[in-house]
């Protein structure tokens, strides 16, 4: 454009020019060559600085058009030519100067936007946006692993999310601006969830985005749930032994049978539940120092030691029920907490002489792994359902449980056994087929030497 207006300026000049030449030859009676002469040069003189303005002014100000262009474009790195007068340099390093600026301020914009889809990212708890429409505009990682979902969240509605139909009613009621309590669901997968949906107000006070926090209460209340178990069992295994003892002593004291042998039977079943609940006690006791996370002594211990000394204590229980044990574990030396593995061996072992068979066997075996040393207890017993497998380690949870109030079992056992491994850094597993016999394994990451 600006060439354009330069062009039309020196022809209306070169015009102008030439005609006031002719008027004033005519008036002063000068002859024609002077005349054209005249107009030649002032023609030239015109050309002369009409391509000096062009320079200075016309082809500056093309360069700054096209630079503007490309601003305008978003090609903010594109830097505008400082020439021309000084008025068009002082513009242009303006127009540079704010382009600088407005990219830093985007780079800015960008990294704040990059840092808070980071922090949205890394949290724990399910994120999930929601615009006007109720669709999905923002979700991070998480939701994606707490609902399983499936390709791409964006543009999703909530019940194409999860599928309950309260979340998509707290939706709909924030984006009206109302307050929503927050939901407990329960996903297809068994999750158990706690829902909040909180209104994002824009500028001019509407709500305009919808946020949906998820929590994962899964764990907490299994925890708690376990925690109720306990207590009902724990209330449940006292009641038992502390009722007999209670009408035993009643009876006693009301009217003291004549027949010494029934006074006995009645003393000998008090002693007996005594006993039972001195074991219970005892054994919630070790659980409970296992479980406060006592620092563990790991000290040297010969493996094949240990195990002969646990089978030695059980000599007498062994020939009464003809109970076979074959050992075939070496004699190494590990670095372990001695307390606690010797515990978790007699636990195991006294499992697998409860259950076994009369005339059964239990056969120990121990070996040397890469990173650690696992010990084998295995017995002929009656076995294991496989749907109590994942929970035998639990406190109290008996697959026999009249077999083992025989025995004198707490129910801890297993429980102990488990912690006294775990907090050592192990782990206890167990191979079981019913009717055949259970194999109990210990694997601790211990040195061998």
């Amino acid at each position: 454009m600006a060439l354009r207006l330069h062009s039309r300026l020196i022809a209306i000049n070169v015009i102008v020019i030439g005609a006031v030449t002719v008027l004033l030859g005519y008036l002063i009676g000068s002859s024609v060559r002077w005349m054209l002469i005249a107009m030649l040069v002032c023609m030239s003189m015109t050309l002369v600085f009409g391509y000096m303005a062009y320079v200075f002014v016309s082809r500056p100000l093309r360069r700054l058009a096209e630079a503007s262009a490309e601003l305008a474009l978003g090609n903010l790195g594109s830097e505008m030519p400082v020439a021309g007068d000084r008025d068009l340099a002082v513009l242009s390093s303006s127009l540079n100067a704010m382009a600088r600026s407005l990219q830093r301020k985007i780079e800015e914009l960008q990294d704040d936007k990059q840092r808070m889809e980071s922090i949205i990212a890394a949290m724990s708890a399910g994120i999930v946006v929601f615009d006007r429409q109720a669709r999905v505009v923002l979700a991070n990682k998480s939701i994606e692993l707490l609902l399983d979902i499936q390709g791409e969240s964006t543009g999703k509605m909530p019940m194409e999310l999860v599928r309950h139909p309260a979340v998509g009613d707290a939706v709909r009621g924030s984006l009206e601006g109302a307050y929503v309590p927050a939901l407990d669901l329960t996903t297809s997968a068994g999750k158990v969830l706690l829902a909040q949906a909180t209104p994002v107000r824009g500028p001019s006070g509407q709500v305009d985005r919808v946020v949906v926090v998820f929590h994962d209460l899964t764990e907490i209340r299994r925890a708690e749930k376990m925690r109720k178990d306990f207590i009902a069992n724990v209330s449940h295994e006292f009641k038992t032994p502390l009722t007999s003892i209670r009408g035993y002593a009643e009876t006693l004291l009301s009217s003291a049978p004549k027949d010494p042998g029934l006074m006995h039977e009645f003393l000998e079943a008090i002693e007996r539940n005594s006993a039972l609940l001195q074991a219970l006690v005892d054994d919630l006791l070790v659980l409970a120092r296992l479980e406060s996370e006592a620092p563990v002594e790991r000290q040297a211990l010969n493996v094949r030691d240990l195990v002969d000394q646990q089978i030695q204590s059980r000599q007498h229980l062994l020939g009464e029920k003809g109970i076979e044990v074959q050992v075939d574990c070496p004699s190494l030396d590990i670095l372990a907490d001695r307390s606690r593995l010797t515990r978790a061996v007699s636990n195991l072992l006294d499992n697998a002489m409860h259950y076994n068979r009369p005339g059964g066997h239990v056969r120990i075996s121990g070996r040397a792994l890469d990173g650690g040393f696992a010990l084998d207890i295995a017995d002929s017993g009656i076995g294991i359902r496989r749907e109590d497998l994942s929970r035998i380690f639990e406190r109290f949870y008996r697959v026999e449980k009249s077999r083992t109030r025989e025995s004198g079992g707490t129910g801890l056992g297993l429980a102990i056994a488990r912690h006294a491994v775990e907090s050592q850094g192990g782990t206890v597993s167990v191979n079981s087929k019913l009717g055949v016999g259970s194999t109990f394994t210990i694997f601790l990451p211990a040195e061998i030497r």
